[in-house]
Order: structure tokens, then sequence, then C-alpha cells
């Protein structure tokens, strides 16, 4: 039919997850702990430049600050998690 012609007509307009950074939770805890540190930096020093293009109102996907911020929350959870792991062996 013709409308899902348009949707998938549409699709490669659409950036993946992968090309955005937008990692989900199950992803982020097979990194490594080096890896969560580096993509973290990755992504607070693109905010950093995000934030500098909204303040000079140049901001084009003002989403993608909400993005990053929920990917660092994620990224800072799964640390914590490992850290807690990590002390729960410790005790045993």
């Amino acid at each position: 039919s013709l409308g899902s012609q348009q949707v998938a007509d549409a699709q490669p307009f659409r950036e993946s997850r992968k090309e955005t950074g937008i990692l989900k939770i199950d992803e982020i805890r097979g990194l490594k702990e080096a890896e969560l540190g580096r993509k973290a930096e990755e992504l607070r020093r693109e905010r950093f430049q995000l934030r500098v293009q909204q303040t000079t109102g140049q901001l084009e996907k003002p989403n993608r600050l909400r993005e990053i911020r929920r990917t660092l929350a994620r990224i800072e959870t799964a640390k914590s998690e490992t850290r807690h792991s990590a002390a729960a062996k410790g005790k045993k």
C-alpha cells in the first residue's frame, strides 16, 4: 500500500542510535570501564558545544541535549552498579 511505501522511503533520513551516540542501558552495561569513561567524556564535550550553540541561538537540535543528559545518566548508573557489585563480592 502507499502508506507503507512512504514509511519505507522516510527511513534512510533517520539517524541510527549508533550514529547519534544514544545508548540503551543494556548496551552500556556491556562496555568496559575505560570505554564508559571515554564515551562519557565524549558526550560531555558535545554537551558543552551544544550549550554554547544554545546560548548563541544557533542550536538546531535542542532534543540532543536531553538525549545526552539521559545517556550520561545511564553511564553513571552502570558505573555505580559495577562498583556496588564489586563491593558486594569483596564482602563475601
